[in-house]
Formats: C-alpha cells, sequence, structure tokens
C-alpha cells in the first residue's frame, strides 16, 4: 500500500462487532480481528462515468439516435425512415412512411436499404416495434423501397 500524502482526507472503515466502537487509535476497524487498519485515501479515487455520460459529453449535437427494426443497428434519426402504424379504411393497422416524421402514434424506424426491410419481414418486427396485435398491412413500405430502388438503378439516369 502506497503512503498516504499528508493532509489528504481519510475515512475510517465501519466500526467492529466487539464493542468497543471499533476504535483503535483515532482508526476504525473492521469486525475481523485479523484484518489491518483500513484507510481509504479520497484523493486517490477516481469516479468511473457511465457510457451514456462519456457519449453525450463528447458530442451532443449530433441529434437523436434510434435502433433500425430490421437489422438492429443503431444510427441517427437523419438517417433512417420513421413508420407509423395508422388505421386503414377496413379497420385494420396499416404501417406507412413518415416522411415529414409528425405522425402522431409510436413509430419505428428502418434504412432505407431493402434488406432491412426484408430482415423487418422475417422477423415480424413491424408489430412488436410499433406494440399492434396481429400482422400490419406493409404494403405502403414496399412501395415506398420499390419507387426509390428504380430510382436509384444504375443507368436509368438518362432515360
Amino acid at each position: 500500500m502506497a503512503p498516504r500524502p499528508s493532509g489528504a482526507p481519510t475515512r475510517p472503515a465501519a466500526p467492529s462487532a466487539t464493542g468497543d466502537a471499533g476504535v483503535h487509535n483515532g482508526v476504525r476497524r473492521t469486525g475481523f480481528p485479523l484484518d489491518p487498519v483500513v484507510t481509504v485515501d479520497f484523493g486517490v479515487i477516481q469516479r468511473e462515468t457511465s457510457a451514456r455520460t462519456q457519449k453525450s459529453a463528447n458530442d451532443p449535437a449530433e441529434g437523436p439516435v434510434r435502433t433500425c427494426i430490421g437489422c438492429r443497428r443503431r444510427e441517427l434519426a437523419v438517417d433512417l425512415l420513421r413508420v407509423v402504424a395508422v388505421d386503414d379504411a377496413t379497420g385494420r393497422n396499416a404501417v406507412t412512411v413518415d416522411v415529414a416524421r409528425r405522425l402522431p402514434g409510436r413509430g419505428a424506424w428502418l434504412h432505407p436499404d431493402p434488406r432491412c426491410l426484408d430482415h423487418a419481414v422475417r422477423r415480424r418486427a413491424f408489430g412488436r416495434a410499433l406494440r399492434i396485435t396481429g400482422s400490419p398491412d406493409i404494403t405502403a413500405v414496399i412501395e415506398r423501397f420499390a419507387s426509390t430502388e428504380t430510382l436509384d438503378s444504375p443507368g436509368q439516369e438518362n432515360r
């Protein structure tokens, strides 16, 4: 044990169970007769910060982070599509893409990648993420992905 610097505050250990109030030469002893005197040097103790505190302290201006329901990766909300459940004319739940990110209700987040959509469909993640019973109608989301795929396909920009 390293020597304590002079003037550093110390705190004695808990009192002993022997009834002598646990004090010996001004220092409290633990209840075990073979334990040495325990002193704590508060000048040496360093507190660890949580991962949440460290992350927010490093980059507070990045924005909110959301989890994709397809691949389960965390990304900034501006990089993901927000989908919400709305009631359609038949009384069933339908999932639609919230382009303006202003529709009421619980939203779920999805990468604009067809693989993430495929993963979310196979895992039946829309119902769980939006907390709705049954399998929702996701044709609007599929159509949105199909329309962006045709615009992004190579060789189509000059036609």
